[in-house]
């Protein structure tokens, strides 16, 4: 498993960090299964690291060999250390050894079953806004700073495409964007598409509230709302593309400005939006309404959470792909979230709520096993299956899926529960060494 910025990254060499995380999650259902034959431990926990890591398709994470490896190697590594140490027997280990194998069975055709009932977002829902600079249309989300540089993409962009030049951009045809903006004296502009392209010497809006300035265009106070047929090429390009980026080099005036301050919007309000890049004090906000996230673009939203703003000019890249949000900030990924499917995320919460119950569990039997006396065995099913919950919290098992944090908690509590009579049933020590396969 790798953090949400990783999910591009379809085969690379996995860190230290995250072989030891797959070997500690693992190494428990050796610790449970250690009454089975290795051919048998090797077997079962290859299964449920195979379910595991293909639920990662639906995830923003890749899916990888090396994580089957080090899962696999951790069980193994688990039925050793149980074969060597002094241990308590919890009845019945055959039952055991059968929903464990169960529950890769079963994982792997949920897997199967939940695939055509999830598809990627799109911008159906969309409706004709203004497209506005500094702003709300409403006038009631002020953002002061100033804008160097401003295009949209109907595609969504990464690091390594996504630098602006001093000069114009690549045509559309050619990859470019469909609306650009470079702020100097005179100001210009492009509004570009298969027809060709239009340049524009647009006068800014008049008043105290901008200022054209060798950095480029600071604003202080109100709104400037671009052309209707500049806000209509712009909604129909992303519309048929089903995707889009917008890449803004600013310089916030001041680092407490929220509401989320817009830098830029197609919106008609606070509350009904289509896309928005904005500021909530040194964290960068980017809004897109899908039938999933809603008129607001909140359900999710995409927001960093590392403060990355510094108060000096900077190059943010938002981007959406149709099932993807991502913000890179100075050429570095901050945040990627993905978006469930329009179709309902239903199954795949199912699949990653059957994970975290059913690794807590066998985390918290495998060192329950190994303990004696009811009281140490219950705590010890505690400790481990805490344990497992913390390290999959720790990986990001459910960042993408707003407020199922509360939801992994209570299932995590309920395979304690669950587990609790097996663990209190213990009859005592059994002799160690090698036991036949069930």
């Amino acid at each position: 498993m790798l953090g949400v910025c990783g999910a591009l990254k379809i085969a690379t060499l996995p860190k230290l960090d995250d072989v030891l995380a797959n070997l500690l999650l693992f190494a428990p259902l050796g610790l449970v299964l250690r009454r089975s034959s290795y051919s048998w431990v090797a077997g079962i926990s290859l299964l449920l690291s195979l379910a595991i890591e293909s639920l990662q398709v639906f995830l923003p994470r890749h899916s990888s060999p090396f994580d089957v490896a080090a899962n696999t190697a951790g069980a193994l590594g688990g039925r050793w250390l149980a074969a060597r140490l002094p241990h308590i027997e919890i009845p019945p280990p055959r039952a055991l050894g059968a929903a464990s194998l169960a529950l890769a069975i079963l994982g792997l055709g949920w897997i199967g079953l939940a695939r055509p009932s999830l598809g990627p977002n799109d911008l159906s829902n969309w409706e004709l806004f203004p497209l506005v600079i500094g702003n709300e249309a409403t006038g009631d989300r002020q953002w002061r700073g100033t804008i160097a540089e401003f295009s949209i993409y109907d595609r969504a962009l990464r690091s390594e495409s996504s630098s602006l030049s001093a000069g114009e951009p690549p045509a559309w045809a050619d990859g470019g964007p469909v609306l650009w903006m470079r702020f100097e004296t005179p100001t210009l502009a492009r509004v570009d598409g298969p027809a060709g392209s239009q340049h524009f010497d647009w006068g800014l809006p008049v008043g105290q509230g901008f200022q054209l300035e060798p950095e480029g265009l600071r604003i202080r106070d109100g709104l400037w709302l671009l052309p209707d047929p500049v806000a209509e090429h712009v909604y129909g390009r992303l519309i048929d593309a089903n995707a889009l980026s917008v890449v803004a080099r600013v310089r916030p005036e001041n680092l407490e400005q929220t509401g989320p301050a817009r830098i830029v919007s197609l919106s008609g309000g606070p509350g009904e939006r289509d896309f928005t890049l904005g500021q909530r004090r040194r964290n960068v906000v980017f809004r897109v309404r899908t039938p999933h996230t809603g008129p607001n673009g909140v359900a999710p939203g995409v927001e960093t959470r590392d403060e990355p703003l510094t108060g000096r000019l900077q190059t943010l890249v938002a981007s959406f792909d149709g099932e993807r949000g991502r913000i890179e900030v100075a050429g570095s990924c901050r945040v990627e979230r993905f978006y469930p499917s329009a179709r309902g995320p239903y199954p795949l919460m199912a699949g990653i709520a059957s994970t975290v119950a059913g690794i807590t569990a066998l985390a918290g039997l495998g060192l329950a096993g190994l303990l004696g006396g009811r009281r140490q065995r219950l705590a010890g099913l505690v400790l481990g299956a805490s344990a497992a919950w913390l390290i999959l919290w720790t990986l990001g098992a459910w960042s993408h899926l707003p407020g199922f944090a509360a939801i992994a908690a209570l299932l995590g509590l309920a395979a304690v529960a669950a587990s609790a009579p097996i663990v209190t049933s213990g009859t005592g020590a059994s002799p160690p060494g090698e036991l036949p396969r069930p």
